[in-house]
């Protein structure tokens, strides 16, 4: 939204011949908007990375459990 309104402001400056800052704010935010985007991706990715380890390290546990019950007392594999 933020580049779409640089876009028309930009127009409209070269029309009208005023606020000739409005355009640069308005890209200065929305370079600042996503900037904040990244970092609120990078931070989803690494919550999403330590959980995937977690179900991994869970999953091999109870395949250790499985195999050693269905190996049992005196059954050798």
């Amino acid at each position: 939204g933020l580049f779409v309104g640089t876009t028309v402001s930009v127009a409209l400056v070269a029309v009208l011949q005023l606020a000739a800052w409005l355009p640069s704010t308005l890209g200065i935010l929305g370079t600042l908007a996503l900037f904040y985007g990244s970092v609120l991706l990078i931070n989803e990715t690494r919550v999403a990375i330590r959980a995937v380890n977690a179900e991994m390290v869970f999953a091999l546990r109870l395949r250790e459990l499985y195999e050693a019950r269905r190996q049992g007392p005196g059954r050798e594999g």
